[in-house]
């Protein structure tokens, strides 16, 4: 598995709503706890402020980068009040403070704290599926019982065997050993 997504699936996996907070209609992660989350897995992690971008109007762009273990992720975000609207000759606080948003936007785009900016309330799960070993012993069960992988697989509405969500492990293993049982062939 490549390190970008180790970092991303370890980040991604992490629930970091009691720390969540909304200003507004906007959910957003406060910037401390986002670096103190990102120190405790990767403590090599490097964040850097690049040149902002002042617009005609006045406007500014703030860009930023971050690095976790060699890989660079950019990112940039407006200078904006509360309403999210474009702050013409904002002050420097608000430069500043855009600047640490633009941050948790950068970790986010490592996978801490993805699902706010996607407006969901808890990260998504990755489904598990079977094990090989788990795989195996529904192989031996579908032989023995003379029973088609496409058969088993449309059944559970999958397209390979090794899809089997983990959670129907013991339901696809009942009703291979009652097949069994049917045939004679059980215990």
């Amino acid at each position: 598995m490549s390190e970008a997504k180790v970092i991303w699936e370890t980040l991604s996996a992490i629930n970091v709503n009691e720390h969540k907070k909304t200003k507004g209609r906007f959910d957003y992660l406060p910037w401390n706890y986002a670096w103190a989350t990102l120190m405790e897995h990767y403590p090599e992690a490097q964040f850097r402020e690049l040149p902002d971008v002042v617009h005609g109007d006045g406007s500014v762009t703030v860009h930023t980068e971050m690095e976790i273990s060699g890989i660079t992720r950019p990112m940039w975000l407006a200078v904006t009040d509360h309403k999210n609207q474009a702050i013409q000759n904002p002050s420097c606080d608000d430069i500043s403070d855009t600047r640490m948003r633009c941050f948790t936007k950068n970790t986010a785009m490592f996978g801490l704290g993805f699902y706010i900016f996607q407006n969901q309330g808890v990260p998504q799960e990755k489904e598990r599926t079977i094990t090989p070993e788990q795989a195996r012993e529904i192989v031996d069960l579908m032989v023995n019982t003379k029973t088609q992988e496409s058969k088993f697989c449309q059944a559970f509405n999958i397209n390979k065997l090794d899809q089997l969500p983990s959670n129907q492990y013991e339901t696809a293993l009942a009703m291979l050993n009652k097949k069994l049982e049917k045939q004679g062939g059980g215990l």
